[in-house]
Parts: C-alpha cells; sequence; structure tokens
C-alpha cells in the first residue's frame, strides 16, 4: 500500500507536468518567482511547526529531567 502511495505521489508530481507540456505546446512556459505574501506564508507556517514542536518537547519531554536543575 505505501509502495502504490509513493507510486501515485511520482506520477502526479513527475509523470503528470511531463503530459502537460506534450499535450499543450502552445502553453507559454516561464519562471515562476513566489511574492512576498506566499513566502511570508511559506515561512509563518515552517515557524508554528517549529514553535509547536519546542513548545511539546519543553511539554512532554522524552528523557528524565534532572532534579538538581
Amino acid at each position: 500500500l505505501v509502495v502504490l502511495g509513493v507510486f501515485l505521489e511520482r506520477s502526479n508530481v513527475v509523470i503528470l507536468p511531463q503530459l502537460h507540456r506534450r499535450l499543450f505546446p502552445f502553453y507559454p512556459h516561464g519562471s515562476y518567482t513566489p511574492t512576498l505574501p506566499e513566502l511570508s506564508i511559506a515561512g509563518g507556517i515552517y515557524a508554528l511547526g517549529a514553535f509547536f514542536f519546542a513548545l511539546c518537547a519543553k511539554l512532554f519531554p522524552l528523557t528524565e529531567l534532572e532534579e538538581g536543575r
């Protein structure tokens, strides 16, 4: 089941865009540059993930903490 999921994801990311290029040769190709709001949203999502990871690491430590500290 996992192998099937990986194959489908690979075909969705790699194979289908290559078919799009062949099916629509008149479509103009250009370079994509993300805008500042898009970069801010992506950075904010990563920052929230890091924050929640650090919060959970503080609240639920995986190792015992020393009593002296």
